[in-house]
């Protein structure tokens, strides 16, 4: 009995040290042979697209041209003029973009990591409900180094119209040996119309909190103070970031300046 148990272990052992990792690498061979193939060929991976996009939006997705798309080393996508049409008018486009690119480190993407290398969208619009409750004009997002003396450091910055308003804001990420590193504690900051909003979005394993948060509007500034943006897996709207991603810059977020 003690032999069979010791022969179960040797195989056990052999399999564990030998035939597994080699059973890995030659998986390992064939996947990325598999995504080579795949970004030789972008007609079929623009249509494939385009039906995902139309799939899960319900409109007639287009894209113009796919400039690049790459899984080896990083996830490189790169779009030019995305629309999507309404598929009772294609008239209607309740969402376009000139250009769309994001870069992000392969092993970041599957397996939830929150490294990136580049993300950049241009002039893009949208319709109220279709990416964010309000409708956007001419928004341009892009990772910006600032060497002082105002501003030091790695940030993704937005800039438009949002709701009909002016719309500035800023998200503070760390420098990374490749690339760069969304924080577990995130600086930011929000300009819209006369409303203006500068605080710490900190995650955690439970939840996501609102820290610091300093809302002023038309020169009346409210002290410091904490709110939850999720919690138990459930978004919470009483706050003021979340009051001008619904309302925008209006009286019902008046309440914060106070």
């Amino acid at each position: 009995m003690a032999k069979k148990e010791r022969t179960r272990g040797q195989k056990f052992l052999r399999f564990l040290l030998i035939t597994f990792p080699i059973i890995c690498i030659i998986l390992g061979i064939v996947f990325v042979g598999a995504l080579k193939m795949v970004e030789r060929f972008p007609e079929p991976l623009k249509q494939g697209f385009e039906q995902y996009l139309s799939e899960t939006t319900q409109t007639n997705a287009s894209i113009e041209k796919i400039e690049s798309f790459a899984f080896i080393p990083d996830v490189n996508i790169s779009f030019k003029n995305l629309k999507l049409h309404d598929r009772s008018n294609a008239a209607n486009i309740s969402m376009q973009a000139d250009h769309i690119a994001m870069q992000l480190p392969f092993w970041s993407v599957f397996f939830s990591g929150s490294n990136l290398k580049n993300i950049k969208i241009e002039n893009m619009s949208s319709e109220n409900g279709v990416l964010l409750p309000l409708a956007m004009d001419g928004v341009d997002l892009s990772i910006v180094e600032e060497e002082g003396p105002d501003q030091f450091g790695s940030f993704i910055k937005v800039t438009g119209l949002y709701g009909g308003q002016p719309l500035e804001a800023e998200v503070q990420i760390q420098k990374a040996e490749e690339g760069y590193k969304i924080p577990s504690d995130i600086p930011f900051s929000v300009k819209l119309g006369q409303s203006s909003l500068n605080g710490i979005i900190q995650k955690n394993i439970a939840s996501i909190e609102l820290k610091n948060a300093v809302f002023e509007k038309a020169n009346q500034k409210a002290e410091a103070r904490e709110f939850h943006l999720l919690k138990s897996g459930e978004y919470i709207i009483n706050n003021p970031l979340s009051c001008l991603i619904i309302h925008g810059d209006s009286e019902e977020c008046n309440q914060y300046s106070e």
